[in-house]
């Protein structure tokens, strides 16, 4: 037995139309208002299960009818103690907003197991997602949208750690994918890698390149070029035959904001500098 209500049931079942699955939360709330109350024997909350999987209309009329719930925090929570959490682990973009906006700091929180939503998050396209029966995002994209909403809202959330000191670029970097989420998760890496791309200089990084899948393997060996140049003050204070700049030239090929930051920072003066 897992101790849930019927009403866990419906907030967990994303598949049931939106409309009537609102007409029966109502009703479910109007025969047994202490429902929403009730903690299944795993400590999550109707509205916990209403984060992982329901609309942010859906989500508010739990909450009305629990005000404050979207702050009850489960310290058993294997992947959530927040709602908030859930609805990065596996909910789309909206959800996540609606749930942000109420409780902004929950994007400073931490999971039982030490997880900040941004980790939650990126879990969404990794092949070990439905591991211990996880439910997984219906597209890989709504990934990226959550991943990009969490950015903006606090940029400072690209500095969260994983596994003893394991950067964000580092841990997306080294899962495995499928052919299916691939290109989610290069978007994501950009993501990450423009954000903060001083993370591609981690020497870990570099140690677990050769395992990494074969396209992410080419996205970061591409951008390690322009990170080894940045390095190298003489090559990047040192014009070639046609006046350029290592930023001039890296400006015609398929470089990416992560990598002209590097170049950047590498030479400063260059951002103004003409060439012939």
């Amino acid at each position: 037995s897992n101790g849930r209500f019927p009403l866990h049931s419906l907030c967990s079942n994303r598949r049931l139309d939106e409309k009537a699955s609102m007409e029966i939360l109502k009703f479910f709330i109007e025969k047994c208002p202490e429902a929403v109350r009730h903690a299944d024997n795993g400590g999550y909350l109707p509205i916990h299960h209403g984060g992982s999987a329901r609309s942010p209309d859906f989500c508010r009329v739990l909450i009305e009818a629990y005000p404050g719930s979207d702050r009850i925090n489960n310290e058993r929570g294997e992947y959530g103690s927040l709602p908030f959490h859930w609805a990065c682990a596996i909910n789309t973009v909206a959800t996540v907003e609606y749930l942000y906006k109420l409780y902004p700091e929950a994007i400073h929180h931490t999971t039982s197991n030490g997880g900040y939503p941004i980790h939650l998050a990126m879990k969404g396209i990794m092949k070990r997602d439905n591991a211990k029966g996880m439910m997984k995002r219906d597209s890989p994209m709504d990934t990226v949208d959550v991943v990009q909403f969490l950015l903006d809202c606090d940029p400072s959330v690209i500095f969260k750690i994983v596994r003893g000191g394991m950067s964000l670029l580092h841990d997306v970097c080294q899962c495995e994918y499928y052919d299916a989420t691939i290109e989610a998760a290069l978007i994501i890496i950009k993501l990450l890698y423009d954000a903060h791309p001083e993370a591609i200089e981690d020497y870990e990084l570099a140690i677990d390149l050769d395992d990494f899948h074969q396209q992410v393997q080419t996205f970061i060996n591409s951008q390690l070029v322009y990170a080894r140049q940045a390095e190298d003050h003489r090559q990047m204070t040192t014009p070639d035959e046609m006046g350029q700049l290592p930023l001039h030239t890296a400006l015609q090929n398929n470089v990416t904001l992560g990598s002209v930051k590097l170049l950047v920072k590498g030479n400063p003066p260059a951002v103004q500098s003409p060439d012939n």
